[in-house]
């Protein structure tokens, strides 16, 4: 369940959702934890994941940064497959909506290739389409 469309959520909202997924203080957790908490806001977009009672279960952090002005660095932590098939789904759709300059159809198959990846790593036998030609 993600953030009902229409309903506004400010980052520094997220950020407080978020806080008790990370362990800000934990080297394995600190690359995740620096961009979804303290990297600047006005660069950054939190993506977020609730179960059925609301409560936050992962995010994407989607940050801009001054290696490559236009690709952002993603970072991610959900709890299952399809919470990050439904996170990024969320993502890719604002992102679209957001970079204009970027067409469609990459971001679809950005979608394809993330959800195949995924697949592959918890070794479900999930089948994706092909691209023709």
């Amino acid at each position: 369940m993600s953030v009902p469309v229409g309903k506004i959520v400010s980052i520094h909202a997220q950020r407080t959702q978020v806080r008790r997924l990370l362990d800000d203080s934990s080297p394995a957790d600190a690359p995740t934890a620096y961009y979804a908490l303290f990297h600047d806001p006005a660069r950054s977009a939190l993506f977020t994941h609730a179960d059925e009672k609301g409560r936050v279960t992962g995010f994407v952090a989607v940050c801009q940064t001054g290696i490559d002005l236009f690709r952002p660095l993603l970072t991610l932590q959900c709890p299952d497959a399809e919470s990050a098939a439904a996170l990024l789904g969320q993502m890719t759709h604002m992102m679209v909506e957001l970079y204009n300059d970027r067409p469609q159809v990459q971001g679809l198959w950005l979608v394809i290739g993330l959800v195949t990846a995924m697949s592959l790593m918890d070794g479900s036998e999930h089948h994706v389409a092909q691209p023709a030609g």
